[in-house]
């Protein structure tokens, strides 16, 4: 297989994830799909992901036909996403953050779509929401996949009507040199990339699940998490800001603040982040789950 299919980038950005990390390897090292080299930059780690990398280095370098490991002060996921495509080799380029992992198949699945279709230079998959104990999350399996359909367009993301999965596989000079990779300034990077390859790809869906995705919100272990972090929904405002001259960028401005009214209301430290949104975007309060929230902001104050 080396020899007929190309060479495929895979990187592992790490941070805090001693718990996964591991996980997350060894799914890269089952895959179905040979020709693969393996980059695993630690981003400034302060517990034990490095240890936990170290012990499996043998592996990797026996498994792989390159592998890097790399540790260095913290510089956040996009300015690390975009160090690892200036080492990378590979004709495509995939991530697996380090408290996911991949199906046996995700690589050669990908690789073949894209080798059909020439059209595409970017291609996601379904996933699976698992908690902290890598058990899956019916519901939320459900929901994450939902509206994940092929034709998806710039308006569907732009106005939130569909997100992305985090299973993404690109022809590595499209990320590179067209679209110059991620914006190192937002701490989330993803709604503004997926913006950037919708303008200028088609995006490829594959109906098949094949990454294993751990939901922030999962129990099943100690850690304790928010649904959405602030500084990620204020990237995503960020990301529209740049729009500000597209006729979507009321309606999207207007998504967006429901967006921290629903997902920020029931927590103690972010009522008023939270009440904003809710002053931003009356005009949804026909929805049902306005009012849900309205109830989440009055009556529950999660810490």
């Amino acid at each position: 297989m080396k020899n007929k299919y190309p060479l495929v980038s895979i990187v592992i950005p790490c941070y805090n994830h001693e718990q996964f990390i591991q996980s997350s390897i060894q799914s890269v090292i089952d895959q179905t799909y040979k020709n693969i080299e393996l980059i695993i930059i630690d981003d400034g780690s302060k517990d034990n992901s490095i240890s936990k990398i170290q012990e499996m280095v043998t592996l990797c370098e026996q498994r792989f036909v390159r592998f890097e490991f790399r540790s260095r002060a913290n510089i956040g996921v996009s300015s690390t996403l975009n160090e690892s495509i200036e080492w990378c080799k590979g004709k495509y380029w995939t991530a697996c953050s380090s408290d996911d992992f991949y199906h046996k198949d995700k690589i050669l699945s990908q690789v073949e779509y894209l080798l059909e279709n020439e059209n595409c230079r970017f291609c996601v998959t379904e996933s699976y929401v698992v908690n902290d104990l890598s058990k899956e999350i019916i519901k939320e399996t459900n929901l994450y996949n939902v509206n994940l359909k092929d034709n998806i367009t710039f308006t569907d993301i732009f106005l939130f009507k569909v997100h992305l999965p985090v299973t993404g596989m690109y022809v590595k000079d499209f990320l590179q040199v067209d679209l110059g990779g991620f914006d190192s300034s937002l701490p989330a990077e993803d709604y503004d990339i997926n913006l950037r390859i919708a303008s200028q790809t088609d995006i490829g869906v594959l109906s098949k699940k094949l990454y294993y995705y751990r939901s922030p919100t999962a129990k099943g272990s100690g850690r304790k998490r928010m649904p959405m972090r602030i500084d990620v929904s204020d990237s995503h405002l960020q990301t529209i800001e740049k729009y500000s001259d597209h006729p979507l960028y009321n309606l999207a401005f207007n998504q967006w603040n429901y967006r921290r009214f629903i997902f920020f209301s029931g927590y103690t430290h972010t009522k008023l982040y939270a009440l904003k949104g809710m002053v931003n975007s009356k005009s949804k309060a026909n929805k049902i789950t306005f009012y849900r929230s309205l109830f989440k902001l009055i009556f529950v104050w999660k810490k």
